[in-house]
């Protein structure tokens, strides 16, 4: 057995009290010898003896309530059975399991975005759920997920830390590829008792991984290894309206002052809605220098075609987005799509004659 609170233990001296207590509290018997009373001694002895049982049981019970007092404070919790102390103040290893992937950078009507209420809610969780003497892990969630800290660490401000210095990523979302890792280090933890919060924005594409037949028994497993605590950070459905740039091409690959370049990007809808019309600017070097319109479709695709002529033989920068992002969609992240054109002074070509 250990205890989570072992200064605690000294306090085991205030059991002293009721037996002092009992000693200060004990008759002192004197004995007058009277004849016409003799008949009575029988039954004294048998009352005598029925009063010390009741002094006796009387001082285990405050004995007892003293050590049920300090007990509730060091927090024992027994380790060689591997059976932990059932209530609320056994200790425990959890993970909290937070969604970093792509997906959660998209705002809601409350100006947070998913990532920002996943955080408030992993910070709600390790300062008010767990306590002290608790162990913790911190999991991101993605199709390629991390341990923001791995073995258990009883020190959950620093995992607070963790969480708010913690950024979204640009990856995919896969709960299969997560709970893989979340299961490694259920297992490596020799702590009984053991808890999942998974803090993530519901994405259905999420469990495509998971449809597998192979995924079923892993599941199953999963389920048997710690307590499972679901927190949805998710925006309404009806928000969840989302275009994307996808990355321009260079139709024609070498570029010089004399020739024009095409920039091609394909936008995508992610959303049952139809837009008209969209505006798509091409942003160079920081500037405005073109706009184009396309039509989407739901869940459908179009293409932002550009002409640009550069001016000098140099690398150029640029980009193409969305021009009204914010009216558009709260998904802020895949409004746009960098470029890099290398433009050369003149092109080096060698001619043979087969002849």
């Amino acid at each position: 057995m250990t205890f989570l609170n072992p200064g605690m233990l000294g306090a085991l001296a205030l059991i002293g009290i009721p037996i002092l207590i009992h000693l200060l509290r004990k008759k002192r018997v004197v004995v007058v010898r009277w004849a016409a009373m003799e008949f009575l001694r029988l039954s004294q002895e048998r009352q005598k003896r029925r009063l010390r049982i009741e002094e006796i049981v009387l001082l285990a019970l405050r004995c007892l309530i003293v050590l049920c007092v300090v007990m509730a404070f060091v927090r024992p919790v027994l380790r060689s059975l591997g059976i932990p102390i059932p209530g609320v103040n056994a200790r425990v290893y959890a993970v909290v399991v937070l969604d970093n992937s792509f997906s959660m950078g998209l705002k809601g009507s409350d100006g947070k975005t998913s990532f920002q209420r996943a955080q408030s809610a992993a910070q709600e969780i390790l300062s008010h759920v767990l306590k002290p003497g608790d162990a913790a892990s911190l999991v991101f969630l993605s199709n390629k997920p991390e341990e923001g800290i791995g073995a258990p660490s009883y020190d959950l401000r620093l995992v607070q830390r963790r969480v708010l210095g913690a950024k979204p990523s640009t990856r995919a979302t896969d709960y299969l590829e997560t709970a893989k890792t979340v299961s490694r280090l259920l297992k490596a933890s020799k702590i009984p008792a053991k808890e999942v919060y998974w803090i993530t924005d519901d994405q259905a594409n999420a469990w495509e991984s998971s449809k597998r037949e192979s995924a079923k028994s892993f599941w199953k497993e999963f389920g048997g290894l710690a307590r499972l605590t679901w927190v949805s950070v998710g925006t309404d459905a009806k928000e969840r309206n989302n275009l994307a740039v996808e990355p321009p091409i260079l139709a024609n690959q070498l570029v010089t002052p004399q020739l024009s370049a095409r920039l091609e990007a394909q936008i995508d809808n992610f959303s049952d809605k139809s837009y008209s019309d969209l505006l798509v600017n091409l942003i160079v070097e920081g500037k405005k220098v073109g706009t184009t319109k396309v039509n989407l479709t739901p869940n459908g695709s179009a293409t932002a075609r550009f002409l640009y002529r550069f001016s000098q033989p140099r690398t150029y920068t640029g980009r193409i987005e969305l021009q009204n992002p914010e009216d558009i969609d709260h998904l802020v992240t895949d409004n746009s799509a960098p470029f890099a054109v290398p433009v050369r002074e003149q092109l080096k070509v060698l001619l043979i004659d087969p002849h």
